[in-house]
């Protein structure tokens, strides 16, 4: 993550001074879940074993992460507090940021094993990650919104 004052809401970034803090509650959790395996459905990312944790986090509302991945095991979290309003959208867009992360891990490794350094690999994977959430996120949501009127 990078070091930042201010939130930066496309980069999913908590600023070093939280000023506001949004209370992240079970009820936000369980729309965070249900986002998650939305985008793991639309993208057919279905050979990963999830293991969904929560915890406060100074520098993420959310994350993904895998210790190897040759075991196909992966941690989704969601933080305890956020620096901007836990609302359906904006857990819906880190929802789909952080499947899109699930989605592209395995580039972001085997990457890591070449003559690349991590900053430009992160760089880029964020890169690809911003391309489709800008892409794709802002339509399907509002469809999605629309269904359920």
């Amino acid at each position: 993550m990078r070091n930042t004052k201010r939130a930066d809401h496309r980069e999913g970034v908590m600023t070093d001074e939280l000023e506001k803090g949004y209370e992240v509650k079970p009820e936000h959790v369980k729309m965070y879940r249900e986002e998650i395996e939305y985008w793991i459905g639309y993208f057919g990312l279905y050979g990963w074993e999830i293991v969904f944790t929560q915890r406060k986090s100074e520098d993420a509302r959310a994350w993904c992460n895998a210790n190897q991945l040759e075991d196909r095991q992966v941690e989704i979290g969601i933080s305890t507090v956020w620096d901007i309003p836990p609302t359906r959208e904006n857990i819906s867009r880190v929802a789909f940021h952080e499947v899109c992360e699930l989605w592209t891990m395995r580039f972001y490794a085997l990457a890591l094993t070449r003559n690349v350094t991590q900053a430009q690999l992160r760089e880029e994977n964020h890169n690809l990650i911003r391309t489709l959430e800008n892409l794709l996120f802002p339509k399907e949501f509002k469809a999605r919104e629309r269904r359920k009127k």
